[in-house]
This record gives structure tokens, sequence and C-alpha cells, in this order.
């Protein structure tokens, strides 16, 4: 009776959830590596990042992690714990495989983590003399910009009671500009032009989560003396937004008050007709109309309240006819 007694509880704690397991059962752990923690640094190169430094995208950091202690009641062999990068941070290295020693042991290593935003620490079954006092390891990390969306800082907490504020390079505030302008003298015997308009980097606001782009940009162009706006003929776009916002024609400047935000590169297209005066030199002597001659107009960028111009860009296309037809013959 006693043995059949033996066997049945032999039986019942191997039937137990792995959770209700003693911890002195050794046995593989997946949890929370938080408790691991002591210190989390964030560098750049050799040097640590501090309050006020400024990062890109493009930079390779380092993050490096100090344990706590460890010892034998943790029950660490064999264990696996995911480790929870900085917000604000990832992982450069999706292959990351990373062995972590001590006087030449294999105790642990680090791997990728199931997301970009984690790595997986795994004890080794053999972890030689219990303490050890001191662990780090350090891998390669990068911001992860898709989480920062557009803020001009971020604050990262690397431990409980440390948080740098760095700012970040590539979403510095930029108003937007005319980034070139091209023309296109078509069959019709008008002139196509297309203006192209850098997007604008807004500010970030906190307390709404959002960009906060500016409406209302001011565009004007400088039409020279011998072409004319054709009318309803202004598009603008901005991504895979189209509008017909309206033109003031004052001379020969055209005045567009922007009708949507520059949150992405713009286009403005509109069509002009050269007058045939454009064949009359400035010295006023008649041009071979098949040799061409070259038309230009001034694209402007102006911030809303008209006073305070942004860029501007030149175009120019050469227009031209046929040959002056002439003829002589004896009278």
């Amino acid at each position: 009776m006693r043995k059949l007694l033996q066997i049945l509880c032999c039986i019942g704690l191997c039937a137990l959830p792995l959770e209700m397991i003693p911890a002195s059962v050794s046995a593989e752990t997946v949890g929370d590596g938080a408790e691991f923690i002591e210190n989390v640094e964030l560098l750049r190169g050799d040097s640590a990042l501090n309050n006020g430094d400024s990062v890109a995208a493009a930079d390779e950091l380092v993050l490096r992690y100090t344990l706590k202690p460890l010892d034998e009641s943790m029950n660490l062999p064999g264990s696996e714990w995911d480790i929870a990068i900085p917000e604000y941070l990832e992982n450069n290295h999706p292959a990351l495989n990373q062995e972590i020693k001590i006087d030449g042991q294999t105790i642990a290593r680090i791997t990728a983590g199931a997301r970009k935003d984690q790595i997986k620490l795994t004890f080794e079954q053999e972890l030689g003399e219990l303490p050890i006092y001191e662990m780090k390891f350090e891998f390669g990390a990068r911001l992860a910009m898709d989480e920062i969306d557009g803020r001009q800082e971020a604050a990262i907490g690397l431990v409980a009671d440390h948080t740098v504020r760095l700012k970040i390079t590539d979403n510095a505030i930029k108003d937007p500009a005319v980034a070139g302008k091209s023309g296109v003298y078509e069959k019709t015997g008008t002139i196509a032009w297309t203006v192209s308009l850098s997007k604008q980097i807004a500010p970030f606001d906190e307390d709404q989560n959002a960009l906060q782009y500016t409406t209302g940009f001011l565009f004007c162009d400088e039409l020279t003396d011998k072409q004319t706006y054709v009318e309803n003929s202004l598009t603008l776009k901005v991504g895979d937004r189209e509008t017909h916002p309206a033109v003031q024609v004052d001379g020969q400047t055209l005045r567009v008050t922007l009708d949507q935000p520059l949150s992405q590169e713009g286009f403005i297209t509109y069509r002009t007709m050269p007058s045939s005066a454009v064949f009359v030199g400035d010295d006023g002597q008649l041009a071979d109309p098949s040799q061409g001659m070259k038309v230009t107009n001034t694209a402007q960028l102006w911030q809303p309240d008209g006073f305070t111009k942004l860029s501007e860009a030149q175009g120019e296309v050469l227009v031209k006819g046929e040959s002056w037809l002439m003829k002589t013959g004896e009278s």
C-alpha cells in the first residue's frame, strides 16, 4: 500500500501545471527580464548620450545593460527572459546572437526577440560558481522612427530613475521650399509649367499627439510680359490629393493661397500662352522662330502672412516656331 501511494504521489506531481512546480525543481522559465536590470546606458560610439544631444536615424547606437547580482535562489539554469528595449529605440541586428562570457565560460546568450523592441536572454544550464555579482552585455540599436512619429525630441527612459531627452535631427522643424521649376512647350502652343515643392517638417504637439502643419502658404509666379496665364489650368497635388485653388492674376504675377498643407512633396502645374511678341528680341529685332526664344518664369513661396519669402526658383523654356518665309522676284 505504501508503494502504491508513492507511485500515485509521483504521478500527481508530474501532472501539475508548470507554474505549480516548486521553485526548487529545475525547469525552463520564460518571463519578464526587467527584474534583473540594474542599469542601462545609451551610447553612440564610446560616448554616452546625454540630455540635449542630437541623434539621427542613421546613427549606430549601443545599448549597454548591467544586471543585478545573480544567485541560486533565482533558479536561472536553462531559463529564458524577454527584455524590453527602451521606448523609441529598436534592435539594429535582426540576426542578433551573442554569447555572454565570464572568465571564459559562456553564462548566457542574447538573441533577437519576437519584436524589434525586445531581446531574449537565455541562461546556460551550467552557470559555474554563483553568485555572479556583475554581468554586462551590449548590442547595436537605432532610433525607432515609426514610433517617434515626427517628434522633434524623444524622452528615452533607460531605467526607472534615468531618462535622457534627445533631439531628433531628421525631424528638425523646416519650412517648405520651391525645389525646382521646369516647363515644356506643347504642340498646342501653350507652355506646361511644373513647380516642385519640398514638404514641411512641422512641429509635433505632444498634447494632440500629432504634427501641426501650416495651411495657407502663398505661391507666386512672376511671368514675363510675353505670355499670359491660361485660365483654370492650375492644379496643386500633394501626395495623392489634387485641388484647384483660386488664382489671382495681378498684371504678370500669379498669386495662389495653397489650400492644403505640404505634409508631403507637392507639385503645382499650370499653363501659359506665349504671344507672337516672344520672337521679338530685347533689341526690337525679329528673331527666327525656328531657332527659338527663351521664356522664363520665377516661382516663389511665401509664409501665409505674405511678408516673408521662403524660397524661389526660375524655370526656362525654349519656344520655337516655323521660319519666316521670304520671297523675292523680279518686278
